[in-house]
C-alpha cells in the first residue's frame, strides 16, 4: 500500500531541555492513502532515521514514533523524542558533513514499513549545531576554524594580542612589528604621529613585498624641455610624502605607456592574494631603506639602485631640463661629485637622488594597510 505525505513542516524551534541544547525538531504532516483519501483518527507508526553525508550514508541515529492522526489525517511529532532505535539523538554531529532525513510509514500501526523518501536536511537548528557541532572548549577565549577538512580550535591568547592569519592558521601574535610576515608581505614601517595617515585609533603602515618585482626596469618615458623641443613631465606623478606611491604609479601607469616599467610592473602585481601594489614614492622608499635589514632580500649592488615613483626635474645645462626619477641605491661606494649637475650624491646612507629614467634598475612593491 502506498500512502502520501501532504504539507510536510519540519519546524526547527527549539524544545529546551534543562537548560542544555534542545533536543527535537518539530515535525508535522498530513497523511493519504494512495487513492488520496485523509488517514482519520487512525493508529500509525512512523520511523526516522537520520543518514550521513549522502542519502544512502550511515546511519546515524533512527527512531520509532507510535502515534494517531487527528480529525483532518494530521501528525504531530518530535524527531529525537521518539523511541531510539540506533543511535543518540544529542550526540549527532550537526557539524560534520550534510545530513540526510528518511522517513518511513505503517499505517496499521505496526512495523511493515513503507519508505515515504529522503531528503537533504537543508537546516539545522543552530542551537543543535552549537549543542553538538562544535567542540566542546576548555578554556574562556577559544575559538574554531575550517582547515579544509575539519574544524580545528584555536587556544585563546593573552591580553594585548592580535589573530593574524598566516599561511591558512589563524595565529596570535603579540603586536605588529616591522619585519613580521603581513597581509601579504612584510610590515616594512608603521605610521606614527605626525605621519600623513596617522590615526591615533587604527594602526596603519607600509607592507613591502617579501622580494623584488625586478632586478631591471626603467622608470619609463624619459623625457627633456629645451628650445626647440616642447616635451614636458609626466601629469602627477611627484608626490614625495608617504602615502603618494599610490596615486603616483597610477599616474604613470596612465601617462607612460610602455611595458615593463616598473610602475606598471608593481601597479599590475597579484601576489599573496592582494592586488593593491604599488611603487613607492621617494619618502616610502627611503623607509625601506631605513629597514631594509628588518624587511630582507634587498639587493646591495653597485650602481643600481632602487626605483620610486616620482619624478623630479633637474637643471644640467643652460636651457636642458631632464626629467628623472628619484632612486636609492641600496649598496655602498664612494659619492660622486654632483658638480653643477645638480643630479645629487649617489651613494649606499639612504640619500635619494635623480636617476635617468631610462637606466634599469631594481624594484620592491608595496602596499598600505
Amino acid at each position: 500500500m502506498k500512502y502520501i505525505l501532504l504539507a510536510l513542516v519540519c519546524c526547527f524551534s527549539f524544545i529546551h531541555i534543562n537548560a542544555q541544547a534542545p533536543q527535537g525538531i518539530p515535525y508535522q504532516s498530513i497523511i493519504r492513502n494512495g487513492n488520496g483519501n485523509l488517514l482519520i483518527n487512525q493508529s500509525v507508526q512512523v520511523r526516522f532515521t537520520i543518514h550521513d553525508s549522502t542519502m544512502n550514508g550511515n546511519i546515524v541515529y533512527q527512531e520509532t514514533h507510535t502515534t494517531n492522526t487527528s480529525a483532518a489525517a494530521m501528525i504531530i511529532l518530535t524527531i529525537g523524542q521518539g523511541t531510539p532505535v540506533t543511535g543518540n539523538f544529542s550526540t549527532i554531529n550537526w557539524g560534520n558533513g550534510a545530513k540526510f532525513m528518511q522517513v518511513e510509514l505503517d499505517a496499521t500501526g505496526g512495523n511493515n514499513y513503507v519508505d515515504l523518501g529522503t531528503q537533504q536536511m537543508m537546516s539545522v537548528p543552530f542551537a543543535l549545531y552549537a549543542g553538538n557541532g562544535l567542540k566542546n572548549g576548555t578554556a574562556s577565549g577559544e575559538m574554531m576554524y575550517w582547515n579544509g577538512t575539519a574544524w580545528v580550535n584555536v587556544a585563546p591568547g593573552i591580553e594585548g594580542q592580535f589573530l593574524t592569519f598566516h599561511n591558512g592558521t589563524p595565529t596570535w601574535q603579540d603586536k605588529l612589528t616591522i619585519g613580521m610576515n603581513y597581509q601579504g608581505g612584510i610590515i616594512a614601517y608603521i605610521l606614527h604621529q605626525g605621519d600623513p595617515g596617522y590615526d591615533p585609533n587604527t594602526l596603519h603602515g607600509l607592507i613591502a613585498a617579501p622580494f623584488d618585482q625586478s632586478a631591471a626596469a626603467p622608470w619609463g618615458c624619459q623625457e627633456y624641455n629645451y628650445p626647440g623641443v616642447n616635451q614636458i613631465g609626466l601629469s602627477g606623478a611627484d608626490g614625495t610624502a608617504i602615502g603618494t606611491g599610490n596615486q603616483n604609479t597610477i599616474d604613470i601607469m596612465n601617462g607612460c605607456s610602455e611595458a615593463g616599467i616598473a610602475a606598471r610592473i608593481c601597479g599590475d602585481l597579484v601576489l599573496n592574494g592582494y592586488s593593491d601594489w604599488y611603487l613607492p614614492s621617494k619618502d616610502e622608499l627611503v623607509l625601506l631603506y631605513q629597514n631594509r635589514i628588518a624587511i630582507g632580500a634587498f639587493v646591495y649592488e653597485y650602481g643600481t639602485p632602487y626605483l620610486s615613483s616620482t619624478e623630479g626635474a633637474a637643471s644640467q645645462y643652460p636651457y636642458l631640463i631632464t626629467y628623472l626619477a628619484w632612486a636609492i641605491n641600496f649598496g655602498s661606494f664612494p659619492a660622486v661629485n654632483n658638480g653643477s649637475n645638480n643630479i645629487g650624491t649617489i651613494n649606499g646612507n639612504g640619500n635619494a637622488f635623480f636617476f635617468g629614467k631610462s637606466f634599469n634598475c631594481h624594484v620592491r612593491a608595496i602596499r598600505s594597510f
